[in-house]
């Protein structure tokens, strides 16, 4: 702002015309000045409580999405952890489907080479007592 001497200075410049303190003009631009002052207090206080709201909005919704990422993270990885876990168990099933058949097999053929065996004892003590 312009302060009341660089008006005078201005006026008796441009116009040729001295204004005293009591001029007219002058209490008119104090009155102004007082007005335009009190109205900027006003702006900024409506400016700084909009900017407030504007933030506390903003960081409402930057916390909604957050969660809301996170909770769909958490989600995805539960799923994936459990499609895992899943994936394990049918291939331990699997082992121990394979474990059983071969200890089936390998009964069967302890089973057939004991029956070799006795056959073959058998065989030798019938060649013996001959």
């Amino acid at each position: 702002m312009i302060d009341q001497e660089e008006v005078v200075r201005i006026v008796a410049k441009e116009h040729g015309v001295v204004l005293g303190k009591d001029d007219a003009i002058l209490i008119f631009l104090t009155a102004h000045d007082a007005l335009l002052k009190a109205r900027m207090e006003d702006f900024e206080s409506d400016l700084q409580d909009s900017m407030r709201r504007i933030t506390d909005e903003y960081q409402d919704r930057s916390k909604e999405l957050a969660e809301k990422i996170v909770g769909d993270a958490v989600r995805k990885i539960a799923a994936e952890r459990q499609e895992i876990q899943n994936g394990m168990l049918l291939l331990q099933q699997q082992e121990q489907t394979e474990n059983r058949k071969l200890l089936k097999m390998m009964k069967l053929v302890s089973g057939a080479a004991f029956s070799a065996s006795c056959i073959s004892i058998a065989a030798v003590t019938m060649c013996f007592l001959r």
